[in-house]
């Protein structure tokens, strides 16, 4: 697909974006179930990190696989949002998993492998989208991969501003979700219209961001997230 760099640049910065705000709304879950143990935030912050190199190992050991992933790239963002929900459950069951009470501390021997398990889908996924988004951006008219950390880094940055802006103002985590998860998928098929220049895929798009804004999360009743869902045709 034939994608121009300032497009491509904007979805790199939207991967650091997601993986910012993502690592900080589940921080804050993992925060309230492991009850603020410090030893909890060095599980979860290694686990996190251990992970994010095993999917950049993985992307560069599939040389093959990642030249192909890289020709409909803009669609893998998408990846993030059931690895966002499937981790939320994860973190939010950590005890059940661990066998572990409400009322009993978490020991460390069962916290770190817990802490590994719960912590795969987003931090994996991430590892291994930067590492093909390299490969991704350097087919942009030989675009250096350093752009893709600047890019990532800008997108971090600018995540870590929004996620704050949004908890200050009381929106809850799962509004918070959906916003990206609308804004995620309207990116990713607004470049396939940009592309492809075709009425199918503005169709799709709104389909997509509509079916998206739906996502089965436990406070969509709110008045934020009906807010979002009726402001989904305008992002369309």
């Amino acid at each position: 697909m034939k994608v121009g760099a300032k497009q491509r640049l904007a979805t790199v910065f939207s991967l650091g974006f997601f993986a910012l705000v993502a690592q900080s709304l589940l921080f804050r879950e993992f925060f309230s179930v492991f009850e603020g143990n410090e030893l909890g935030f060095g599980c979860f912050f290694s686990s996190w990190l251990l992970w994010v190199g095993a999917g950049a190992l993985v992307a560069r050991s599939l040389t093959r696989a990642v030249h192909k992933l890289t020709d409909f790239f803009e669609w893998l963002p998408l990846v993030y949002l059931p690895a966002f929900i499937l981790q939320l459950h994860l973190v939010q069951h950590a005890r059940m998993l661990a066998g572990v009470q409400p009322f009993e501390l978490f020991p460390l021997a069962k916290m770190f492998p817990v802490a590994m398990l719960a912590n795969a889908p987003v931090s994996f996924v991430t590892g291994l989208l930067f590492t093909i988004a390299c490969a991704w951006l350097s087919g942009a008219g030989g675009l250096p991969p350093a752009r893709v950390y600047f890019f990532e880094a800008l997108g971090g940055g600018a995540g870590g501003v929004a996620v704050t802006a949004a908890l200050a103002a009381g929106w809850p985590a799962e509004t918070i979700f959906l916003v990206l998860a609308v804004a995620n998928s309207s990116l990713a098929t607004r470049f396939h219209d940009l592309a492809f220049n075709n009425k199918l895929y503005s169709a799709r798009r709104r389909y997509i961001t509509q079916y998206v804004a739906q996502y089965p999360l436990p406070d969509c009743g709110s008045k934020p997230s009906r807010r979002i869902m009726e402001l989904t045709q305008r992002i369309c």
